[in-house]
C-alpha cells in the first residue's frame, strides 16, 4: 500500500528530499550501532573467535562485498538531472571511495569487537533488547521505504522500455506501466516473505 504510490512517480528528483531523510536514518542507525559496539568493547574487550580466512562463508563475503553497490544502478539516471554533468565523474569517485572506506572499516570494527557472539546476519539483530534498539529497527524500515523507490527505479525503467517502448505516449500506455510496477512491487514482497531467514545466502548469490 505504501510502495505501490511511490513506485509510481515518474522523475527520480521527486524523491531527493525522501533520501535525504533516509542517508540522515542511516547515519543515526549507524552511530547508534557504533555506541552500542564502543559499550560492548568497553566492557568485554574485543572478541574471539574471528579467524584469519572464514571456510565457511567466504564465497558470501565475496557475494555481500559485491553486493554493497547494489545502488549503482541508481547511478546513471542521477546523470539526468545534475547540474553540472562535467563534475559528475568525480563526485561519482569520492562517493564510492568513500563507501568503500565505511564499509570496510565499520564492518571489520564490528566483526573484532563481537567475534563469535554475531549470531545473526543483521547487524541489528545482535544488538540488545532495549527502547532504543527498537527505535532504530523502525527508523531503519523507515528508511526501506524511502529507498525502496529509487533503487527499483532502473528495473522499471528497462523493463518498461522493451514492453511498451514501441507504444505512443497515451492513457492506455501510462495505466499498463502503472500495472506493471504494481505486478513489480507484489512480486517483491512475496518473494521476500517466501525468502526467510535466508537473506545472507540470497545477498551473496545475487
Amino acid at each position: 500500500m505504501i510502495y505501490v504510490p511511490l513506485c509510481l512517480v515518474r522523475k527520480i528528483e521527486k524523491f531527493a528530499f525522501t533520501h535525504i531523510i533516509a542517508d540522515a536514518l542511516i547515519m543515526i542507525t549507524t552511530l547508534v550501532i557504533l555506541v552500542y559496539t564502543l559499550m560492548q568493547l568497553s566492557d568485554h574487550g574485543w572478541g574471539e573467535g574471528n579467524k584469519p580466512f572464514n571456510e565457511n562463508k567466504w564465497l558470501n563475503m565475496i557475494g555481500s562485498a559485491v553486493y554493497s553497490y547494489e545502488g549503482i544502478g541508481v547511478i546513471l539516471p542521477l546523470l539526468e538531472v545534475t547540474e553540472k554533468p562535467e563534475q559528475y565523474p568525480k563526485i561519482l569517485l569520492y562517493v564510492l571511495l568513500t563507501v568503500l572506506i565505511l564499509y570496510v572499516g565499520f564492518g571489520e570494527f564490528c566483526l573484532f569487537v563481537y567475534g563469535d557472539l554475531i549470531k545473526e546476519p543483521l547487524i541489528t539483530a545482535n544488538l540488545p533488547s532495549g527502547v532504543v534498539v527498537y527505535i532504530i529497527k523502525i527508523a531503519f524500515s523507515i528508511n526501506l521505504f524511502f529507498t525502496y523507490p529509487l533503487v527499483i527505479y532502473p528495473a522499471n525503467i528497462i523493463i518498461e522500455s522493451y514492453l511498451y517502448g514501441h507504444m505512443a505516449k497515451s492513457k492506455k500506455r501510462q495505466t499498463l506501466k502503472n500495472i506493471n510496477r504494481t505486478i513489480m512491487v507484489a512480486f517483491t514482497v512475496v518473494f521476500c516473505l517466501l525468502l526467510g531467514d535466508a537473506l545472507d545466502n540470497f545477498i551473496s548469490l545475487l
